[in-house]
C-alpha cells in the first residue's frame, strides 16, 4: 500500500463518510496525512454541507467546518431539530436531505388565529428568511416545497376543535406570504428577487401590503439593514420608495443618499429636516444633514429657532452640525435655557460650552430663570474641566446670583472643594467673557492703529524666520538605516492588514490587536501586545525586531487566508 500515489488514496477516501474516514485514517502514518490533506475535506464540505466554512477562516477551516456540524448533528435526534440548526448554519445538503426524508415537515399544523391561518411551528420557509445571507438553502425549501404541494398526500384533517381543514397548496401559499414578511424584517433584497421569479402571486402581495411589510423606524426589537438592491427589487415591480423608508434609513448614510436621489422630498422639506434632528440614540450622518440643509432656502421663513433648540435639546450635538444651522438660519444668539438642558453641558463636557461663548452665541455670566449662572451649576455638579473652561472664558466666581444664591466661589468654600476653589482663585483668561467675535473685532482695531509701526518689524522677523528655517534644514539629519526599514515595515503591515481585510471579513475582529497597535503608531507597548496575544517569539524587544515579527505573522495568515479561499 506504501506505492499506492496519493491521488489515487485520496480519490479512494473521497467515497467514504467524513465519520468513517477518521477510522480508516488510523491504519497508518501515510493514510492519516492523506486524510488530513485540505482537497479531501473540502470536498467532504461541498458534498455533505454545501457552502464554505463561516469566517474566521483558520488554519484547517474546511476540517473543522466538516467535524463540528456534524458533532454537533449528533446530539440533536429530533428531525424538526436538526433541520432548524441546519438552516441556522446555512447548509444547503443537509436540508436536501432532511427535506426528502421528512417532507411533512414543510407543513405544520394550522390553526386560525384572530380570524387568519397560523402554524403551531414556525414553517422552514420562514426559518431560511430570517437569516440575510441564506439564499441557496431558500432555493432547497422551495424546489421541496413546490414539488409536494401539488398531491394530497399533506391534506391536513382536524383533530382538535381549533384545527382546521387545509390542502398542501393553501399551506404552502400561506407560507409564501409568511416567508415574504420575514425577507422585509431581515432586509434580503437577494431572497425578494428569488421569490418574485418564482412564486407569481407574490408580486401582487407585495405591492398590496408594501407599506405594512416595512419594519416601522424605532421599533424596540428590530433594527433592519436595508439597502439600495432591496429597493431596486421592489422599483422593479412598481413599489417605489417613501419619506418613510428615508426616515427608517438616515443612519444608514450611502443608503440615505441613493433614497434622497429617488424620493420626492423637497415637497415637505420642514417636515424631513425635524425628522433629521430628531434623532437622539445613534446621530444622522454629516454629510446626509449637510445635503438636506443645503435645500432649505435660507431667505424663507422656517422655524430655525426652533430647530436648532430641539437639535440642542437633551442629546450630544454635533458642533459642525450646529454650525450649519446657525449660519443657514442666520441666528446670532440662543436661548439660554436651551443650553441647560443639553446632554453634553450637563455632563461636564466643555467642547459646546467653548463654541457658543467664544462665537458670542451665549453670555458666560448669564444669570439663568433660576438664579444661577453656568458657573454655578459646574461648581455645584464638581465638575472641575467645565469650571476650568469658564473660567478661561471669562466667567466671574464671585457674581451674585439671583434669589438669595451666592457666589460659586462661596459655594466651593461650603462644599469644601479645596481644588475647585483654588481654580476660582487663580482665575482664567481676562477678557471679561467677550465672545470671539467681540474680541477680534478689538483685535482687528488695535492692528490697524499699529500698522504703520509694526511694518518693518515685520519684514525683520519674516527675515529671521527664514534664516533659522534654512539653518534647521542645514542642521537636519538624513534618517538612519534602523529608522527608515522602520518605516518600510509599518507600510508593509499596513498593506498585509488591507489585503486580509479584503478577503475575510471577520480580521478586524481577529487581528484587533494589530489594527490597535496601527492606531498608535506602532509604538513598542502595543507591539509587545501583539506578541504576547499571539505567542510570537521576537529576537528582542527593540520596536525594529517586534515589526519584522509582527509582519512575519501577518504573512503567514496571508497564506492561512489565501489557501482558504
Amino acid at each position: 500500500m506504501e506505492d499506492v500515489p496519493q491521488e489515487t488514496l485520496l480519490l479512494v477516501f473521497s467515497f467514504l463518510q467524513p465519520t468513517d474516514s477518521r477510522r480508516v485514517s488510523l491504519t497508518c502514518k501515510n493514510w492519516n496525512e492523506v486524510w488530513q490533506d485540505k482537497t479531501l475535506w473540502k470536498h467532504f464540505h461541498l458534498k455533505f454541507l454545501g457552502g464554505k466554512p463561516r469566517p474566521p477562516l483558520l488554519p484547517k477551516a474546511w476540517q473543522k467546518s466538516v467535524r463540528g456540524f456534524f458533532a454537533s448533528m449528533k446530539t440533536i435526534k429530533e428531525p424538526k431539530s436538526r433541520l432548524k440548526y441546519a438552516i441556522e448554519q446555512g447548509r444547503s445538503a443537509i436540508i436536501d436531505k432532511i427535506l426528502t426524508d421528512h417532507p411533512s415537515l414543510l407543513y405544520p399544523l394550522a390553526f386560525k388565529n384572530e380570524g387568519a391561518l397560523a402554524f403551531v411551528d414556525t414553517h422552514p420557509l420562514v426559518m431560511v428568511a430570517k437569516h440575510k445571507d441564506n439564499l441557496n438553502a431558500l432555493k432547497v425549501v422551495w424546489e421541496h416545497l413546490i414539488k409536494t404541494s401539488s398531491s394530497d398526500e399533506h391534506l391536513q384533517i382536524p383533530t382538535r376543535h381549533w384545527y382546521i381543514k387545509r390542502t398542501a397548496a393553501q399551506i404552502a401559499r400561506k407560507a409564501t406570504r409568511m416567508c415574504v414578511k420575514s425577507i422585509f424584517e431581515s432586509g434580503s433584497g437577494e431572497m425578494l428577487e428569488f421569490l418574485l421569479s418564482v412564486a407569481p402571486d407574490v408580486k401582487s402581495f407585495v405591492i398590496q401590503r408594501a407599506p405594512k411589510l416595512f419594519v416601522k423606524p424605532g421599533y424596540p426589537t428590530m433594527q433592519v439593514q436595508y439597502n439600495p438592491r432591496f429597493f431596486e427589487v421592489l422599483k422593479s415591480i412598481g413599489v417605489m420608495p417613501t419619506l418613510e423608508n428615508l426616515y427608517a434609513s438616515l443612519r444608514d448614510a450611502p443608503l440615505a443618499h441613493w433614497l434622497l436621489n429617488e424620493v420626492d422630498w423637497k415637497g415637505q422639506l420642514a417636515e424631513v429636516v425635524e425628522e433629521v434632528l430628531r434623532f437622539k440614540d445613534q446621530k444622522v450622518q454629516r454629510s446626509v444633514v449637510k445635503r438636506i440643509l443645503q435645500a432649505v432656502d435660507p431667505t424663507q421663513k422656517y422655524t430655525w429657532n426652533l430647530w436648532v433648540r430641539g437639535y440642542m435639546w437633551f442629546r450630544e450635538v454635533d458642533v459642525k452640525i450646529l454650525k450649519w444651522l446657525l449660519k443657514r438660519g442666520n441666528i446670532t444668539t440662543i436661548d439660554a435655557e436651551t443650553v441647560l438642558y443639553n446632554s453634553e453641558i450637563s455632563a461636564g463636557k466643555t467642547k459646546l460650552i467653548r463654541f457658543l461663548v467664544e462665537n458670542n452665541f451665549l453670555e458666560v455670566n448669564k444669570i439663568f430663570s433660576s438664579g444661577k449662572t453656568l458657573l454655578h451649576f459646574a461648581v455645584t455638579n464638581n465638575q472641575k474641566e467645565l469650571v476650568k473652561a469658564l473660567m478661561d472664558l471669562g466667567a466671574d466666581p464671585t457674581i451674585q446670583g439671583k434669589k438669595s444664591v451666592i457666589s460659586p466661589l462661596g459655594i466651593a468654600r461650603q462644599r469644601g472643594q479645596h481644588e475647585l476653589v483654588e481654580i476660582l482663585k487663580a482665575g482664567g483668561s481676562k477678557d471679561g467673557g467677550k465672545g470671539k467675535r467681540k474680541r477680534n473685532e478689538e483685535q482687528g482695531e488695535e492692528e490697524n492703529q499699529t500698522a504703520a509701526e509694526g511694518e518693518g518689524k515685520r519684514e525683520e522677523q519674516e527675515g529671521t524666520k527664514k534664516r533659522k528655517v534654512a539653518q534647521s534644514k542645514k542642521k537636519e539629519k538624513p534618517l538612519s538605516e534602523e529608522k527608515q526599514e522602520e518605516k518600510k515595515l509599518e507600510i508593509q503591515i499596513g498593506e498585509q492588514l488591507k489585503w486580509i481585510c479584503e478577503r475575510d471579513a471577520s480580521a478586524k475582529l481577529t487581528l484587533k490587536e494589530v489594527f490597535d497597535a496601527q492606531e498608535k503608531k506602532f509604538t513598542v507597548f502595543p507591539l509587545k501586545v501583539i506578541c504576547r496575544w499571539w505567542n510570537l517569539s521576537s529576537p528582542s524587544q527593540k520596536r525594529i525586531d517586534l515589526l519584522r515579527t509582527v509582519s512575519v505573522f501577518l504573512e503567514r495568515r496571508q497564506a492561512i487566508v489565501q489557501a482558504e479561499l
